[in-house]
């Protein structure tokens, strides 16, 4: 039987304000911010049990940027 890994899931309040994709994206620009952290500020927040930040993960893993 296949075992079920529960994916650790944080949200973007964890993070200290400082270092959350938004507030870095204002006080630094977009070039410092990985593709992940800019298509969490595009999908913009989460659903229950699975965090923005995670979503996103997975949506930049399973595109072909990820692979260029």
């Amino acid at each position: 039987m296949k075992e079920k890994i529960k994916e650790t899931s944080f949200t973007i309040h964890d993070l200290p304000r400082q270092e959350r994709p938004r507030e870095r994206l204002r006080n630094f620009g977009a070039e410092v911010l990985s593709a992940q952290e800019l298509l969490a500020i595009v999908i913009g927040r989460g659903i229950p049990g699975k965090s923005v930040m995670n979503i996103a993960r997975s949506c930049y893993q399973n595109s072909a940027i990820s692979r260029l």
